[in-house]
C-alpha cells in the first residue's frame, strides 16, 4: 500500500505505534502524508 524506505520503517512503526494508539489514526496520518 505504502511505500517506506526499509532502514526507516521500524523508526515509522514506532513513532505511529507510540503517538497514535489507534488503526484509524494510523491510517489518517499515513493519507495525510502519502496520499
Amino acid at each position: 500500500m505504502y511505500k517506506i524506505p526499509e532502514q526507516s520503517s521500524v523508526v515509522w512503526q514506532s513513532v505511529l505505534t507510540e503517538w497514535l494508539p489507534t488503526r484509524d489514526q494510523r491510517y489518517r496520518i499515513l493519507t495525510k502524508y502519502f496520499a
